[in-house]
Order: C-alpha cells, then structure tokens, then sequence
C-alpha cells in the first residue's frame, strides 16, 4: 500500500489514477482516496484469474496503464491483464515467476536482472533511482544530517506485524534505558494493541505510540529519533532518505535480499531473521551498534538519486 500510493504521489500530476483493491478496510480507504481520482473496490477472493478476467473486461481501455503490486499477480494474472491491450507495469521484489509485463520496477539494487524470467519486450527497472517514495520523503534526500548524540529511537515493524516483533524489539530497547525517548509507530491492522499499550504503561512516559501516521508526521517523528530498528523493507527506504542509524533485518523471505544488502554496503546493520532473535540478542545489536554511523552512508548514497525517472518512464508509455 505504501509504495502503490508513493507511485500515484508521483504520477498523479499527469495521470487519472484510479486504485482498485478488493474490499480495503476503512482507514485505507480513506487514504486512497486522499490522493487517487477514484477506487474501484473489488470483493475478497482468492480467485485470482477469475479476477484478472473480471477487471480486464469491467474496467480497461486499451489506453490505460496498469500497474500490477502483490504477491498474487503471477503469469496467468497478467496475461489476462496485458490481452486487453493495455501497458502493464509490475512493482515486484520476488522474480519469482514469468512476467510478460512491459515494464517491471524493483527499488532493491542488490537484484541482477538475471534473475528475471521475462518477454524480449520487458524493461527492467532496477536500483534507488525508482525508489517509491512519498513527496514528504523525495524532499528529505538532499537535505544534510549531522547526529552527534543518541537519545531517541524509532522503532517501525511495518503495519501488520503477526509475529509482534515490535514488542521483542521495544523490550529489548528499553533494557539498559538507553534512549530517552522510544518512538513506535504501528499500522491499521496491527492485532496486538492491548499487549503494546500495556507495556507503554509501564514505562512512565518514555515510549510514545503512533498508529497509521501520515507521511508527514512519519517525516517529523523519524527525524525526532537518532537510531532506528526497521525491516528491510519500504520503511528502511523511507528511514534511509532522512539518515538514520539503522538496525535492520528482514521477518520475510521476500526482505532478506535487500537486508544483506543494507549490511554489505554500509547502509545499516542487519541482525538477520526477526523471526528468531531473542530479546538478549536484540538488545546486544543496540549496543554494539548505537554509533554506527550508518546515515551519513545512507545521504551519501541517496543524494545522486533522480526522483524524476519513474515519472518520465510512465510518460514514455
């Protein structure tokens, strides 16, 4: 959802963008629609192709631009997509299947386009010049950081988290008191509030909770924060634009690529499975790694970014 409506932040000048989900919960809702000219709700189903068919023949004129992002959107899905006639785009970090889009982005460099099963005709676009950012974050890039002390951290595990992640990692954070101040953001559908809040509770006003912020208010809480424990997913990405000293790691298989990464290029420092870290091992990767410097790396990096190439790739089609 976040880098879906990142892209439409970006073409939304130049484009219609209409968003079609099967039946978003109400905050999404809501957040579409902040930006998309419209949505298409479609019902739940695990149907896939039955779908593809339905939304080709419902919805598509030959000259729209499709783009496809979700983990079920593989060869048999665009097919029936791309027979309309239509351009299709596919935001992918798997290449995990054949695609016969026209165009594919993955933001991860560590990917080698050798990985891709493709048609003679698809383009591939790959590395941080076609990050998904939202606006507020494109214009943290070529701002300079200096941190010179850590007090706060910010603690992100995306916005569902089933395994509660956050809670191990929060434990873990608040074990030698380290930080003054422990920001925690979670999403709509985090399933594990009662327990988060009664941990809060317990801490006397050190750890500050948000829930399903806008990008703004991310920007502002992020930049409150000095060091950072996230996956490596979009909210690293997102971490890494305003440079922070970043704990990363990855809780799916799909995030393990572009943590190793992270690691190797100095970016951040991965701890590796989230899924298995103990909140002994969590906390000695805090310690051992407050003053890594990892954000000046990270501005290094992302100061030669063209924010303006995915915008030119959807005028070209």
């Amino acid at each position: 959802m976040v880098r879906t409506l990142a892209l439409v932040d970006i073409l939304k000048e130049d484009f219609e963008c209409v968003f079609v989900i099967q039946n978003p919960q109400e905050y999404l809702k809501n957040e579409i629609l902040k930006i998309c000219d419209s949505i298409i709700q479609l019902d739940n189903t695990s149907e896939y192709t039955k779908e593809a068919v339905y939304i080709a023949e419902t919805f598509l004129k030959t000259d729209d631009i499709v783009v496809l992002d979700g983990y079920n959107f593989k060869t048999e899905y665009q097919i029936n997509i791309k027979r309309t006639g239509v351009k299709l785009v596919c935001i992918d970090d798997l290449h995990s299947w054949h695609f016969v889009a026209d165009i594919i982005i993955n933001q991860n460099p560590a990917i080698n386009p050798s990985f891709y099963s493709k048609e003679s005709y698809t383009k591939l676009f790959i590395g941080f010049d076609f990050l998904l950012l939202r606006k507020p974050f494109r214009e943290e890039i070529k701002k300079s950081r200096v941190i010179t002390k850590i007090e706060n951290a910010f603690i992100c595990i995306g916005g569902t988290d089933p395994g509660n992640i956050t809670k191990a990692v929060l434990i873990a954070a608040l074990e030698k008191n380290y930080f003054k101040k422990i920001n925690v953001v979670t999403g709509g559908a985090y399933k594990h509030l009662e327990s988060l809040q009664q941990l809060i509770a317990s801490n006397s006003g050190q750890i500050k909770h948000y829930s399903n912020l806008t990008a703004t208010e991310m920007v502002a809480t992020i930049k409150s924060s000095e060091f950072a424990i996230a996956p490596a997913s979009s909210i690293s990405m997102e971490l890494m634009c305003i440079g922070i000293n970043l704990l990363t790691g990855y809780f799916v298989d799909n995030q393990k690529e572009f943590s190793n990464y992270l690691h190797n290029s100095s970016l951040g420092v991965t701890v590796g499975d989230f899924n298995i870290i103990t909140e002994k091992q969590f906390n000695t990767y805090i310690t051992q790694n407050l003053y890594n410097d990892t954000y000046k790396t990270q501005k290094k990096v992302l100061s030669s970014v063209d924010t303006s190439k995915l915008s030119s790739i959807f005028k070209q089609l």
